[in-house]
């Protein structure tokens, strides 16, 4: 195991502890979820022992929160070798709100991306 961080440059280090990490992940995670979730993802910055990753959505982003949160915290704090906390927002999103302070239900997400690629709603059951 190679322990990769230290003090200064929190953006280099962020990038490299979320490349080492994804390199890990890969290899832990079916590469379907991997391929969808985490491949299109990159690394923000290093604050504070957070490492604070851009998403391009906020369906991945809260994906990512609900589903693999603990893979993923379980293996930066590995690589970076100490415990970081992992924070996940979305690409060009004008502040640095975490995806708990953003997020919809999924439910409002699959509507509203099944009516940008639709027009309509394919499918008659309510969504809640």
């Amino acid at each position: 195991m190679c322990l990769i961080y230290s003090e200064g440059s929190e953006t280099i280090n962020a990038r490299k502890i979320w490349l080492a990490a994804l390199g890990q992940l890969q290899l832990e995670i079916p590469r379907p979820n991997y391929e969808t979730w985490l491949k299109p993802t990159t690394p923000s910055s290093l604050e504070n022992d957070t490492l604070i990753i851009s998403t391009p959505s906020p369906f991945a982003a809260e994906m990512l929160e609900k589903r693999l949160s603990g893979t993923i915290h379980r293996t930066v704090s590995r690589v970076a070798g100490r415990d970081l906390t992992v924070e996940f927002t979305v690409q060009g999103s004008t502040s640095a709100e975490t995806v708990k302070q953003q997020q919809k239900p999924i439910s409002e997400h699959v509507k509203s991306e099944m009516i940008e690629q639709n027009g309509t709603i394919d499918y008659h059951d309510p969504i809640p």
